[in-house]
């Protein structure tokens, strides 16, 4: 998938969103309103990373948005081709 199939909220949310490439692990955007909810919906039909937690009508734990490794190639090509690199080692 290109960067410019997606929309800015979309490509924000991903940027915003990490994949550490040493471990595996990540770093989520808390969702705090609707706007935020729909983008993070509509990555995680394309499969470019998930939603963890909370409800979009209210819960007592907040939403949070991960990028996968796909959804993270779209923003940082440069560091996939790095991570593939050393992946390979093993």
């Amino acid at each position: 998938m290109k960067p410019n199939k997606l929309s800015f909220d979309q490509l924000t949310m991903l940027r915003t969103s990490g994949f550490d490439w040493k471990d595996g692990c990540g770093f989520g955007v808390q969702m705090m309103s609707a706007r935020n909810w729909r983008t993070a919906r509509s990555l995680e039909k394309r499969k470019l990373g998930w939603i963890q937690g909370g409800r979009p009508n209210g819960s007592e734990l907040p939403g949070y948005f991960f990028a996968n490794q796909d959804g993270t190639s779209i923003t940082h090509p440069d560091k996939l081709e790095d991570f593939l690199e050393r992946t390979r080692r093993f």
